[in-house]
C-alpha cells in the first residue's frame, strides 16, 4: 500500500552532472587532515549555492566538511537565508549524493500523527504479516537524506523519538515493538533560537547538544551585501529559464536599491522580488518601478 502524502518533498539529484571548480575542491575525499581553508578555495558555484565572498566561502568549506562528517547538521539563519540550498548542498556533497533526499516541513499540519508521519505505523494484528505495513519520512529516506525544515516546530514528544534515532540509528513503527535498522542522514534547519526554546521548555537540551555538533549559521544579505550582484545577475538568469523570457536585465536605478543597506531582504525575499518584477517589465529590462516590495521591506527591523 502506498503511504499517505505525508507533505514531504523528494529529491533525487544525483552528481552526475560536471562538477565546478569550487564543488570538485570541496568534494570529502578533497579535505585535507588540516580541514580548508577559505582562502584556497575559488569564488563559484557550490552545489547552487552562489558566493565569491570570504564570508560565503567560509560557509561553503564548512558545509563541505559538515558533509563528510557523521554529523546531523543544524541549519541556523533568517528565513530565506538559503538553509534549504545548504540542505541540498549538504547531500549533493557527501557520499550519499545518488540517493534521495526527502525534505518534510515539520511547521506543516498532517492529516495524521507526526509520530506515523515520520516512524510509520503498523495496524491490525500488531506485528503480524497480515499488519498494515506503513513506512514513515525516515524509511522512506534509507540510504539517503531526511531534511526535517524548522526543526524548532517539532513536537517535544517526537524530538525524543529523534533522538533516540540518532542515538541508535533505530526506530520502532508506531503499533509494533519490532526495532527497524536504519541508514539515513538527517538534516537540520531552524529560523528560530534554539537554545531560547530550551529555556522555555519547547526543545530538549539533549537533542540540540546533538545538533550543535553540526551547527552552521546562514549569513543575511545585510552582512555580505557584495554577494547582491551576483545574486540578481543569477536568479535573472533561473528566472528566464523558468518563464522563458530570454534575456533578463536590471535597470541601474533597480540594482542600486536592492543593492541599499536598508534594505532587509534575504536571497528567497530577492528572488521573490525579481520574478514578480520580471512579469510586469513589458521588454525584459526591469526598471525601479517594476519593484515592489512587501510591506517593511525597506525597513532595517522587518525581515522576508
Amino acid at each position: 500500500m502506498r503511504p499517505a502524502n505525508l507533505g514531504a518533498q523528494t529529491d533525487l539529484q544525483t552528481a552526475a552532472r560536471p562538477l565546478s571548480p569550487l564543488e570538485a575542491l570541496l568534494k570529502p575525499e578533497n579535505d585535507g587532515e588540516d580541514g580548508l581553508r577559505s582562502s584556497e578555495i575559488p569564488a563559484g558555484d557550490f552545489y547552487g549555492m552562489i558566493g565569491h565572498s570570504p564570508t560565503m566561502l567560509s560557509v561553503f568549506a564548512t558545509l563541505a566538511r559538515i558533509a563528510s562528517y557523521p554529523v546531523t547538521p543544524l541549519l541556523l539563519g533568517e528565513p530565506g537565508s538559503g538553509k534549504n540550498s545548504a540542505a541540498r548542498a549538504i547531500h549533493l556533497a557527501s557520499d550519499r549524493a545518488q540517493q534521495r533526499m526527502i525534505s518534510f516541513d515539520c511547521r506543516l499540519p498532517q492529516e495524521v500523527p507526526i509520530e506515523t508521519v515520520l516512524l510509520g505505523e503498523v495496524g491490525g494484528s500488531g506485528c503480524s504479516p497480515r499488519a498494515l505495513d506503513r513506512p514513515g519520512l525516515l524509511e522512506l529516506a534509507h540510504g539517503g537524506s531526511l531534511y526535517l525544515q524548522e526543526i524548532s516546530a517539532l513536537p517535544i514528544h517526537m524530538q525524543v523519538h529523534l533522538l533516540r534515532v540518532l542515538e541508535s540509528g533505530e526506530l520502532r513503527r508506531v503499533g509494533c515493538a519490532q526495532l527497524r535498522k536504519l541508514d539515513v542522514r538527517i538534516i537540520t534547519s531552524s529560523s528560530e533560537d534554539l537554545s531560547e526554546l530550551c529555556t522555555r521548555d519547547r526543545f530538549r537540551g539533549d537533542l540540540l547538544y546533538r545538533l550543535n555538533a553540526g551547527s552552521v549559521r546562514l549569513p543575511t544579505l545585510r552582512e555580505v551585501p557584495e554577494e547582491i550582484p551576483v545574486l540578481i545577475d543569477h536568479l535573472l538568469g533561473r528566472i528566464a529559464v523558468e518563464t522563458g523570457a530570454g534575456n533578463l536585465c536590471l535597470a541601474p536605478e533597480a540594482r542600486k536599491m536592492l543593492g541599499e543597506p536598508r534594505w532587509s531582504g534575504n536571497v528567497r525575499g530577492l528572488l521573490e522580488i525579481l520574478r514578480a518584477g520580471s512579469a510586469r517589465a513589458g521588454n525584459g529590462r526591469i526598471s525601479q518601478a517594476d519593484l515592489l516590495f512587501p510591506t517593511g521591506s525597506l525597513e532595517a527591523t522587518a525581515g522576508l
